[in-house]
């Protein structure tokens, strides 16, 4: 088995006892190993995803010499390989491993409120490290990742070619994202037209990517660093929100059980501004809300898109599980719109709280 294989040039395979799974991973997939009393985070980075994996290894290891070495900041256990490298190849697979420490756990729920709150936290703060690092260094290691409009581009293509009835079957999500393409470019024109700063961003929040403390439920490592890219915080707050802030899983089917968690958004959101407070522009401020309401537009795209390419990107779990996604996606972008003053009203609050700010 390759998961053993990779096990061993790490030097740990002794006795594995189980191996479970953590989340759905698209861009990389979370094992947590429990060999000889020891527990370990094995990951895989999905190479399918990128085009060249060894920019992406490139983007990791400068970003971690800057978390470990220049800031002295970084402590998550990282396992080396034989070549001394935190990535190894086995059977065309790139892999790499975390031992974890008594108390510290990946968790497949949010058990509590407070780790909404520290999901925010510890993307602040991987923003407030990596804030003066030339994010110019990094490679774009997926061609056009960062543009909503190259997606919507996308999709139209697919739409175009797909050679079932999907296409007319979808029509109520065509009409759902056509009548918002006026708010494709929002970030791309921002960043392009050097409104907001380049930085790095993670772009893969998601709960299997976090180490968690046990007692405390403090999230204590940011891991998962495969997407790795120079873009704007816009983006990478707005997907960790739209992902972490959904009353629901992504694949929910009941619509009127999909709701953008007000409550949650606001633990979150000062969580992060707590650790950005002074790096984080007014623009950035101004623009959250409309982040999170357009990525997960650009969510929702994709996997409409995958959806009418049957499955081709996303390794849907069921023939429709792309479409589900994608309507639960387009419900959550409606209440965002639905609810667009109450949050700016929470942003204004949350940031005079944390900032001082008084005049967004």
């Amino acid at each position: 088995m390759i998961m053993f294989e990779a096990l061993k040039s790490f030097g740990l395979l002794d006795k594995v006892d189980t191996v479970n799974k953590r989340g759905r991973g698209t861009i990389n997939r979370t094992y947590i190993v429990n060999e000889n009393g020891n527990r370990y985070a094995l990951q895989l980075i999905d190479f399918n995803v990128f085009p060249n994996v060894e920019k992406v290894i490139k983007n990791i290891d400068l970003v971690t010499h800057h978390l470990k070495v220049v800031k002295n900041d970084y402590d998550a256990y990282i396992i080396y390989g034989k070549e001394k490298s935190q990535h190894v190849l086995v059977n065309e697979s790139y892999w790499r491993c975390y031992k974890l420490r008594d108390n510290e756990e990946i968790y497949n729920y949010f058990e509590n409120e407070k780790m909404y709150y520290e999901i925010g936290k510890i993307l602040g703060k991987f923003h407030r490290l990596t804030a003066d690092f030339d994010a110019t260094k990094l490679e774009m290691t997926i061609p056009n990742f960062h543009s909503t409009f190259e997606h919507y581009q996308k999709y139209l293509e697919a739409n175009e070619q797909c050679k079932s009835d999907k296409y007319l079957y979808t029509w109520n999500e065509y009409k759902f994202i056509v009548d918002r393409e006026k708010d494709l470019k929002i970030i791309s024109n921002l960043r392009d037209n050097g409104i907001v700063p380049l930085r790095v961003t993670h772009n893969n929040v998601r709960k299997a990517n976090i180490i968690f403390e046990k007692d405390t439920y403090r999230a204590l490592h940011l891991i998962g660093f495969d997407a790795i890219m120079p873009g704007t915080i816009l983006r990478d707050f707005g997907e960790m929100a739209r992902y972490a802030f959904n009353s629901t899983k992504e694949a929910e089917k009941n619509l009127e059980s999909v709701h953008f968690r007000i409550d949650l958004f606001r633990e979150g959101l000062r969580g992060y501004l707590n650790e950005v407070k002074d790096i984080i522009t007014k623009t950035e401020l101004k623009y959250l809300v409309d982040a999170i309401r357009i990525m997960a537009l650009e969510y929702g795209i994709r996997h409409l898109t995958d959806y009418l390419l049957d499955g081709k990107n996303f390794n849907p779990i069921y023939d429709t599980d792309s479409w589900d996604i994608c309507k639960n996606q387009f419900k959550l972008v409606q209440d965002i719109e639905n609810n667009y003053d109450t949050l700016q009203s929470v942003v204004r609050k949350v940031a005079f709280e944390v900032i001082g700010i008084t005049d967004l």
